[in-house]
């Protein structure tokens, strides 16, 4: 059995990410209703004081993470199948990449194909972005989408950690470049 509470640290590459966030990339099936209640109860500490989940953490501070969270319930198997696009889909998202590296991801967003799923949206942009975790590595998350005449580019940063340095770029109007000719 393990210690009825653990003590992560704060990684470099997670400067500035809220708690919420954190708690979100690390543990992913604890929802943001279960995470406020260990909050207000002061189960989960920062530097063994009360945290919020609003609270920006900087490298090197300890998060206390009590067991109920790193070791979840064992749950159902899901009759849904497990998330992936097909290799038309794949093939569609491949020829929408204007532009990619390390860091960003644009896409050529055509006309006719929602962004983000709604009401009776099955097919969109995010979600064949989120079937391709196995070409990306992660899921990528749109940034913002830049509406020209005739046209839409999605901007999409391929690690959630650099997600809010590029969305203050966009706010500041500091696109690098190349990339920023299309804006």
């Amino acid at each position: 059995m393990s210690d009825p509470v653990e003590t992560m640290v704060v990684g470099r590459d997670e400067h500035h990410l809220r708690l919420d966030r954190w708690f979100k990339h690390h543990f992913p099936e604890l929802t943001y209703g279960h995470l406020q209640k260990l909050l207000r109860s002061g189960q989960i500490r920062v530097d063994s004081k009360r945290a919020q989940s609003n609270t920006r953490l900087t490298p090197g501070q300890r998060i206390r993470v009590p067991r109920a969270v790193r070791e979840p319930n064992k749950q159902k198997p899901s009759l849904k199948p497990a998330p992936g696009a097909s290799k038309a889909d794949r093939r569609f998202i491949e020829d929408l990449v204007l532009f990619e590296d390390d860091a960003v991801l644009v896409l050529n967003k055509p006309f006719g194909i929602a962004v983000q799923g709604g009401t009776g949206t099955r097919r969109h942009i995010d979600g064949l972005l989120a079937g391709m975790i196995d070409r990306f590595g992660a899921r990528p998350r749109l940034v913002t989408v830049l509406t020209a005449i005739q046209q839409a580019f999605c901007w999409s940063p391929k690690h959630a950690m650099r997600q809010p340095s590029w969305g203050g770029l966009f706010k500041r109007d500091q696109l690098p470049r190349p990339i920023g000719r299309w804006s």
